[in-house]
């Protein structure tokens, strides 16, 4: 609850403030206070759909990245790719996944798990995959602050308090109906989308999109957890990656990938490029393939 003081700052900001455009952001001067406007989902999901596609988006390439995390029908923990694209997100996903089950498991009782229990796993590994961007974009800002660059799991890897966000999922109230029907239950053959993509259907899951806010990591992954139908449906897979860049900033991620004003998915091809592969597995987006090569050698030793 806000302290009376600053709600009355409010309602009488809102009775005297005056909108003022400047460089393209609206501003609001009160009694001497300028407030900048905040910015709208609409707005937001532009930045990150600028990052992921670039200026424009093919709606081949959407196509091909418009699935879920799909497990498959003979390996209950195996995620499976349905065209060829979305595996710069769906590989880091499955190496943190089997990590998180091992620490549990033997590799002989991995067949069977059965799929709830599963299903929690991969909710623990995209926590954990968010809660490691966070904390580096954290470190970067308070370099000293030791307890935030701690990162521990317990058990099914569900997060530690040292966890902690804000973190900002993107999510769909609904399924959409468009038309590339839901891959789940019956794939497509590799690189060949399950339709012939149309225009609208980017254009109305970009309006779709609503954005959701957690404070830390256990409600995060309680909601995952409870929603993970959403992800594991059609445009799963995107949802989570614009969820990762949105809990680290997309400021921080073109910084990292060093502003050269390159898409993480490449726009002629239609697969991850580097920044957005190191992104996943170590939480930074540098464009160099030096950090993942390091992370994909532990997570195989790990895995293997």
């Amino acid at each position: 609850m806000l302290p009376m003081w600053v709600s009355q700052l409010l309602r009488e900001y809102r009775k005297q403030s005056v909108p003022v455009k400047v460089r393209g952001q609206m501003i609001y001067e009160c009694a001497g206070l300028t407030l900048k406007r905040p910015k709208l989902v609409s707005e937001s999901i532009h930045e990150v759909s600028q990052l992921v596609w670039g200026p424009s988006i093919r709606p081949e390439l959407f196509a091909r990245w418009s699935q879920g995390f799909i497990f498959s029908e003979n390996e209950r923990t195996a995620l499976i790719q349905t065209s060829g694209g979305p595996c710069a997100v769906i590989a880091p996903v499955q190496a943190f996944l089997i990590k998180n089950l091992i620490a549990s498991y033997q590799f002989s009782q991995l067949r069977e798990i059965d799929s709830t229990t599963v299903d929690q796993f991969l909710a623990a590994a995209l926590t954990e995959i968010l809660c490691q961007c966070k904390q580096l974009a954290s470190v970067a800002g308070h370099a000293g602050d030791k307890s935030s660059s701690s990162s521990s799991t317990e058990d099914s890897g569900s997060p530690t308090h040292q966890d902690h966000g804000p973190f900002q999922i993107a999510c769909l109230d609904d399924p959409l109906s468009l038309s590339n029907e839901c891959p789940g239950s019956s794939p497509t053959e590799p690189d060949q989308p399950s339709s012939t993509p149309s225009a609208k259907d980017y254009s109305l899951f970009h309006s779709s999109v609503r954005l959701r806010d957690f404070e830390n990591a256990h409600s995060l992954q309680s909601h995952l957890e409870t929603h993970l139908d959403r992800y594991k449906a059609q445009y799963g897979v995107l949802l989570f990656l614009y969820s990762v860049i949105l809990t680290k900033g997309v400021h921080k991620v073109r910084e990292e990938m060093g502003d050269l004003g390159e898409s993480l998915i490449d726009v002629t091809q239609g697969h991850g490029g580097q920044g957005l592969i190191n992104l996943l597995i170590t939480g930074r987006a540098h464009p160099t393939s030096g950090m993942a090569s390091r992370m994909w050698v532990a997570l195989t030793w790990l895995v293997f």
